[in-house]
């Protein structure tokens, strides 16, 4: 009996390729043995599998990934951001995390923002960053566009600006005029209150120049060639 069903599932599946043009045979088997919807970020990629999967070798599938998400293999090779900086990222699969044929809607990121640690990433949050509402930085990701080096999307997160200026240029009062180091006077606890040592510059304030206001010798927020 069990020769019998043996010998009718092969005879099936060879009238299949006989029926059938072997590019359509080979669609419709991809069809049969897909487990579900991709997400909507690889729709675009639904139907070319072999941009995810290697046949009979599920140990590639990571490095196809990673080929793909170009920023993130640049992150685990430089040992930066959350990924490389994780030693459990390092030895896991990526699709352990981020599982795939779940639906067009579903969170593959699988972030959950409450309980994130911040330090495990490039940034850590420090004084007034800890009270910043996450979107404040991370932009929603249907914004961020692929990257010129690869074709799938940026990361939504990991894209987030590093620098002071990036985030505060749209508020910044001094028309550029003290370029970007906002960092030498502004400090993370408290972005108005300002501390700058003038014994940087070239002219060292000493004895009742310690106590005249910063406006009098710089009228109009001139802070060159005074």
């Amino acid at each position: 009996m069990n020769i019998c069903k043996q010998l009718g599932s092969g005879l099936i599946f060879v009238l299949f390729f006989v029926l059938f043009p072997v590019d359509r045979a080979t669609a419709d088997i991809k069809s049969l043995v897909m487990p579900g919807p991709v997400v909507q970020a690889h729709a675009g990629y639904e139907k070319q599998c072999e941009r995810c999967h290697e046949p009979f070798s599920q140990q590639k599938q990571r490095q196809l990934c990673l080929d793909c998400h170009k920023p993130l293999a640049a992150d685990l090779e430089k040992k930066e951001g959350f990924h490389g900086r994780s030693s459990v990222v390092e030895t896991t699969e990526c699709k352990h995390c981020h599982t795939e044929h779940t639906g067009r809607d579903a969170d593959i990121v699988m972030l959950d923002r409450e309980t994130f640690d911040h330090k495990q990433t490039d940034f850590k949050l420090e004084g007034a960053h800890k009270k910043v509402d996450c979107a404040g930085c991370h932009k929603e990701q249907k914004k961020i566009k692929p990257t010129a080096s690869s074709s799938a999307p940026a990361g939504l997160f990991s894209q987030a600006p590093k620098g002071c200026y990036d985030c505060h240029k749209q508020k910044e009062p001094h028309k550029k005029r003290l370029g970007k180091n906002c960092q030498d006077c502004h400090k993370s606890e408290s972005w108005s209150k300002v501390s700058y040592s003038h014994d940087k510059s070239v002219f060292r304030l000493n004895a009742m120049h310690k106590q005249v206001s910063c406006v009098l010798c710089h009228p109009g927020q001139r802070w060159k060639k005074i």
